[in-house]
């Protein structure tokens, strides 16, 4: 199984563009960590045409999107951890994102027969490191 961690933005979309092309689509997971919340109507985590993008590009690359979230929003993360988000830690991209993505792929992944990829550019190689750690 191939899984794209897909945000969003043109990197995991282009990244899926590729496995897709090398792979095909039927063992390609999309795999978007949602942080608008419960309510459908809430945007406070994503911009609205985030969701727009994904939807058309998950049809674009062909492959399953599946998305994951546990429901809570930015400032729910930040009254249950009693701490205001800022550029320095990233509890909400941790808590919405990285949690539920793990644990979905804990709970739908065989290690051994998984690849994992994660869309960034050259202005983001700083990131690699974390990554690699986390995945």
């Amino acid at each position: 199984m191939h899984v794209i961690m897909f945000s969003g933005g043109i990197g995991s979309w282009a990244t899926a563009k590729r496995v897709v092309a090398e792979h095909g689509a039927d063992d390609v997971v999309l795999l978007f960590s949602n942080v608008k919340g419960s309510n459908e109507s809430d945007h406070v985590g994503e911009d609205p045409d985030t969701y727009r993008f994904i939807n058309d590009a998950a049809d674009n690359v062909g492959a399953r999107l599946v998305t994951v979230s546990d429901g809570r929003d930015i400032w729910q993360v930040f009254e249950d951890k009693k701490f205001l988000g800022n550029s320095r830690l990233a509890s909400c991209s941790h808590e919405l994102k990285q949690k539920p993505a793990r644990k979905w792929l804990e709970e739908n992944c065989d290690p051994a027969t998984t690849t994992i990829y994660v869309g960034i550019d050259w202005t983001e190689t700083h990131r690699i490191p974390s990554i690699e750690k986390n995945y």
